[in-house]
C-alpha cells in the first residue's frame, strides 16, 4: 500500500507517545521504499532500526524528512510494543496488577542478596563471564583481524561488551541466571515466557546496571578470571604481548552454553 506524506505525518503525531511499530509497518508496505531498508527495518533492534530511518530521511526527503527525528527508534521495536500492550493491559487499579506489584517487589528483594552472595568469578558464573567474551570477540576487529582485540581496548571496552542489538549480554546472563532461581508462590515460571517474567527480568536487568554504575558491584574480577581461564584452555591465547585472539568464539558459545549462544 502506498502512504502518502500527510498519511505518515498522521500516523507519527498519533503514535507519538505510544509503540511506532505502526509506521515501521506502513514504511515496510510502502512500494517506493528499497527492499534493502526493509530488509534492515525488519531486524528488528534499537540500532538497525535507527540506521534504517536515518537512511529513509537521507534517500526520500520529500516523504520521510526527519522521520529519524520524529521516531525514537526504541519505541518501533516489537519488543517496546509488547511491553506497552502488557503495561496497558495491567491497570493500576486491577487485581492482577496488585498481584504483580507484589510478586515483583518480592523478587526483587531477593536479587541484591543473591547477587552479594553469588556474585563470584567460579562455576557457572565463570561461564558467564566466558560466554560475554565470547560474544565481545565474535564482532571484535583489530587491524582488519577477526576475533582480535588489543590488550588496552579490551581492557577499556569490558564495562560495556555490547552486542549489535545494544544488549549487554554480561548483565543479560546474570539476570537470567537469577530468575532460575526463582521459587515463589504464585509466581510464574522463567519457562512460562509470561510478561510478568518478562519485565521482572528487564527490572533486574536495569537493577544490575545500576548496581554496576554505582560501583556496588564490580565486573572486573570476573572478566579477568575468565580471560585467564580460556588462556588455560587454548581458547584464548595472546598473538603478541598486545594482542588477544579468541580462535572460534562462535563455535565455543554453541559447545559450552548453547542457551546463550544467540543473543
Amino acid at each position: 500500500m502506498k502512504i502518502t506524506r500527510k498519511q505518515l505525518r498522521r500516523l507519527i503525531t498519533e503514535t507519538m507517545i505510544t509503540p511506532s511499530t505502526e509506521v515501521i509497518r506502513q514504511i515496510l508496505d510502502d512500494p517506493e521504499v528499497d527492499e534493502r531498508l526493509k530488509v534492515i527495518l525488519r531486524a528488528d533492534d534499537e540500532e538497525s532500526i535507527a540506521q534504517a530511518l536515518n537512511l529513509l530521511a537521507t534517500i526520500y526527503p520529500d516523504k520521510y524528512d526527519d522521520i529519524d527525528i520524529e521516531i525514537p527508534a526504541q519505541t518501533a521495536t516489537t519488543e517496546y510494543e509488547e511491553d506497552f500492550e502488557f503495561k496497558q493491559y495491567l491497570n493500576k487499579d486491577s487485581a492482577s496488577y496488585q498481584l504483580y506489584v507484589a510478586q515483583r517487589d518480592r523478587l526483587l528483594k531477593s536479587f541484591e542478596p543473591w547477587l552479594q552472595g553469588t556474585f563470584t568469578s567460579s562455576g557457572r558464573l565463570l561461564t558467564i563471564f566466558e560466554a560475554a567474551l565470547a560474544h565481545y570477540f565474535a564482532s571484535a576487529d583489530y587491524m582488519g583481524l577477526p576475533n582480535t582485540q588489543h590488550e588496552d581496548y579490551l581492557r577499556g571496552d569490558f564495562p560495556s561488551f555490547e552486542v549489535p542489538s545494544g544488549r549487554h549480554p554480561l548483565y543479560h546472563m546474570i539476570a537470567k541466571e537469577f530468575m532460575k532461581t526463582i521459587n515463589i508462590d504464585g509466581f510464574p515460571n522463567l519457562a512460562d515466557g509470561s510478561s510478568v517474567m518478562s519485565d521482572a527480568y528487564g527490572t533486574s536487568y536495569h537493577m544490575l546496571e545500576r548496581l554496576v554504575r554505582d560501583g556496588v558491584l564490580d565486573l572486573e574480577a570476573g572478566i579477568t578470571d575468565a580471560i585467564e581461564s580460556l588462556k588455560v584452555t587454548g581458547d584464548l591465547y595472546r598473538d603478541d604481548p598486545y594482542l588477544y585472539v579468541f580462535k572460534d568464539p562462535e563455535g565455543w558459545l554453541t559447545t559450552n552454553i548453547p542457551e546463550y549462544s544467540r543473543i
